[in-house]
């Protein structure tokens, strides 16, 4: 067949999608038949219709990758990943492929299994402005050594926003880089409720978080609330920059007495109002800047 342009680069992109390691498969939409038209003739990978479709023919512990082709990608119910995989956009497009839903309960995707993340928007709620706190988070993060990279997080939709990434007690080894969480409820909301709840080796890198709607950006523990010994042990936020509109705080970690909360901010800058920066008494930060 004769390629124009735009499938000679998207052919190019392809490339970046061979692991080496187990299968690949894509999910292409049905608009987008000469995705599908490309891939049959220029991969080795198989196209599915659906995300769930080719998450079923994945193999835990194989190497496999699910390839989200651009376009968006609406569920009805909350996706859950129960086999260790990688799911990605294609390299610089995660603007131009979308995850979203119609779901009423849940996450948009639930981890169940050590996965990779990659390349992709996720968007909490498809149904309009009546969509507030429909769902809970747009990824939850129940299983370790997960992680998650140059995706962008867009949870609001009309009303109060939903979270970007919660992380279920008890995981290690997270691993978040190059994100994006606009207008998000809480950008990282570890589920840390109760004494001796901890997260181990929570790494966040070159992120951005903008304007949160309601509390924290990333959020360890109420201070209102919870009084009790849990935290972050051995987390590191590193090259992020935090914006504040004044509506919620900036960032909170674990001021209330009695956290076990260790983190090292290292090289983040901060623009918003100086009372929304709660920084708590176990955060050691390192170099950056904060405005107001």
């Amino acid at each position: 067949m004769s390629l124009n342009a735009k499938q000679r680069s998207f052919l190019e992109l392809l490339k970046g999608t061979a692991t080496g390691f187990g299968k690949v498969f894509f999910v292409g939409l049905e608009s987008q038949t000469w995705h599908s038209e490309l891939v049959s003739q220029f991969s080795p990978g198989s196209v599915k219709g659906t995300l769930s479709q080719a998450l079923s023919a994945c193999v835990s512990g194989r190497g496999d990758t699910v390839v989200v082709l651009p376009g968006t990608h609406t569920q009805t119910a909350e996706l859950d990943v129960t086999k260790s995989c990688t799911i990605m956009g294609l390299p610089g497009m995660a603007g131009q492929t979308v995850l979203t839903t119609s779901a009423t309960s849940g996450h948009l995707i639930d981890l169940a299994a050590s996965c990779n993340v990659a390349n992709l928007t996720l968007h909490a709620n498809a149904s309009g402005a009546d969509a507030e706190h429909e769902i809970s988070a747009a990824l939850n993060l129940a299983a370790s050594n997960c992680t998650v990279t140059d995706c962008l997080f867009d949870t609001k939709e009309g009303g109060t926003a939903n979270d970007g990434i919660t992380i279920a007690k008890a995981m290690v080894n997270t691993t978040i880089s190059g994100c994006t969480f606009l207008g998000t409820r809480h950008g990282i909301a570890p589920a840390l409720s109760q004494s001796g709840d901890v997260i181990d080796n929570l790494y966040v890198e070159n992120c951005r978080f903008v304007n949160p709607t309601v509390s924290a950006i990333i959020e360890v523990a109420d201070p209102v609330t919870e009084s009790t010994a849990l935290g972050l042990i051995g987390s590191i936020v590193k090259d992020c920059t935090f914006m504040g509109d004044g509506s919620g705080s900036v960032i909170n970690f674990g001021v209330a007495s009695g956290t076990a909360s260790v983190v090292l901010l290292a090289d983040c800058w901060f623009s918003c109002v100086v009372g929304d920066l709660n920084l708590g008494s176990s955060v050691d930060r390192i170099g950056g800047a904060v405005t107001s």
